[in-house]
């Protein structure tokens, strides 16, 4: 039943939400998970850390060789391969995240129908690309340990008021990458390396810089006592903005943005499902109706559909940033307070933007430029994961 969907963003679908890819209707339409690629290399051993002179790690600068402790908060692609970069080189690296499992907008969603039967489907990035060098070097680690392939499939636009399809082509240039067996098997591999502490269903909810001592104190939205740490790294959006306390009822931990008006004209579909629904979570009710309307709309191609045997929307949030916040450096950088700040929102809203910006993240942790720092990353990934099991 695992299928992915030929769109490209790594984010949400528009504010309308889409039918999930656990729908039997894409059946005609797209390939499924059995008909994608498996990665043939041979799975390796996790990225062995480098040898340790005096007890720093040899990659390290000399201002950042003593930052042994730090908190990553999110774990979605971003937060993730900053982590494993930074634990690569001997960096004891703690994760935080809200939700149950790693992946972000590159999650998995787990089902059982009534009558038992488990549905598993990717219903965030479908699948991702890659145009930057830096980010190339580390897919390819990726690709040689099996956590990504090639997906090859024919891709085609459908003119809703032609009634047909156009553009058909096989994509020869751009390679579409997706995650094995699911999108969230990238994330998930790389939270579970020898230097990640991955902890899950925790919500940061306060974030205090000790100046005398040098390092953030961080604790849990109920209070919890999550420890101090040298450098934070923080991958989720809303741990600065307003909207958390939206979500949560409680100001955000780290204060460093306030409303703005945001000004966007969208289709008159979308427009009319948000002045019914409002910017906040929609009901299940709401979701069930755009569900069955864009049902609906994908039943107007033509194509021989079936009948779903499961079919639920889901609008993801914030993935559409209205400028990228991290300019160049691809992230925001405070070097005072030994403050990260990394997400696609910071690059790009997709895949390769986020990767990119934890790159940048781990970059400036460790002193180096992202040009340096992406030499080092090469070499390290080609060492590693071209020999096989050890």
């Amino acid at each position: 039943m695992e299928k992915k969907e030929p769109s490209e963003a790594k984010g949400p679908r528009k504010a309308t939400s889409t039918p999930q890819r656990a729908t039997s209707t894409a059946e005609a339409a797209k390939p499924s998970r059995l008909d994608r690629p498996r990665a043939t290399a041979t799975r390796s051993s996790p990225l062995p850390p480098p040898q340790r002179v005096a007890g720093k790690s040899p990659t390290m600068s000399a201002a950042a060789a003593s930052a042994t402790n730090v908190a990553v908060i999110g774990g979605g692609i971003s937060g993730a391969v900053c982590a494993s970069l930074l634990a690569a080189r001997g960096v004891a690296v703690t994760l935080f995240d809200s939700g149950r499992g790693a992946g972000g907008r590159m999650a998995q969603r787990r089902e059982v129908m009534e009558d038992g039967t488990e549905l598993r489907f990717d219903h965030g990035a479908p699948y991702f690309t890659v145009s930057n060098d830096e980010v190339a070097r580390i897919v390819s680690g990726w690709e040689a340990r099996g956590l990504v392939a090639e997906w090859k499939a024919m891709f085609a636009c459908f003119d809703r008021q032609a009634g047909k399809f156009t553009d058909f082509k096989k994509e020869e240039t751009t390679k579409k990458y997706v995650g094995v067996p699911g999108m969230n098997s990238i994330c998930k591999s790389l939270c579970l390396e020898d230097g990640v502490v991955a902890k899950f269903g925790v919500t940061i909810g306060r974030m205090d810089w000790i100046q005398d001592k040098s390092s953030w104190s961080l604790s849990s939205l109920d209070g919890k006592d999550l420890g101090h740490f040298d450098y934070v790294v923080a991958t989720d959006k809303n741990i600065a903005s307003p909207r958390f306390a939206g979500l949560t009822g409680r100001p955000p931990p780290l204060v460093a943005s306030q409303d703005v008006p945001v000004y966007r004209l969208t289709a008159e579909y979308a427009s009319k499902v948000i002045n019914n629904i409002g910017p906040r979570k929609p009901s299940a009710d709401a979701l069930a109706k755009v569900a069955e309307e864009l049902f609906k709309e994908f039943q107007a191609t033509g194509l021989n559909i079936p009948q779903p045997i499961f079919m639920k929307a889901h609008r993801w949030g914030g993935a559409f940033p209205a400028t990228a916040i991290g300019g160049d450096d691809r992230c925001v950088w405070d070097k005072s307070v030994k403050l990260a700040i990394c997400g696609d929102f910071c690059a790009s809203p997709s895949v390769e933007g986020a990767v990119l910006s934890g790159m940048r993240g781990a970059s400036k942790i460790f002193g180096r430029s992202h040009s340096q720092f992406a030499d080092t990353v090469s070499s390290t990934f080609s060492e590693s994961f071209t020999q096989g099991p050890n």
